[in-house]
């Protein structure tokens, strides 16, 4: 089976980017959102205005969103998908401290006469 986030329609950028768009929209464009609005703006009759706030505010929460919430969260959720479950490290025993890696030995630098 394909996973939707390997290799599906999930990992293209554009897919992603419309899917939170769409998501943004609704709450945006919500008409209890325009009456919360016009309430505490108190627009008025002048719908032009209030129409023009929710673009703007729109616009910032998609591009903000996109920078600080949407990227950070998708790229951990993919490559959590694409790397698999975690290896478990080995577990040292209690009371026995870590010896440091060996330094392979190297040529021992030339002498010039």
């Amino acid at each position: 089976m394909v996973s939707m986030f390997e290799g599906g329609f999930l990992n293209d950028r554009m897919v992603q980017i419309s899917i939170y768009a769409a998501i943004v929209f609704f709450a945006v464009a919500h008409p209890e959102t325009f009456k919360f609005v016009d309430g505490l703006l108190g627009v008025g009759k002048d719908k032009g205005n209030l129409l023009l706030i929710h673009t703007v505010v729109f616009a910032v929460l998609m591009y903000f969103g996109t920078k600080m919430i949407f990227d950070p969260v998708l790229r951990g959720l993919v490559d959590g998908f694409r790397s698999g479950p975690k290896a478990k490290r080995p577990v040292r025993p209690a009371g026995r401290k870590a010896t440091p890696a060996k330094r392979p030995a190297g040529r021992a630098p030339s002498r010039k006469r």
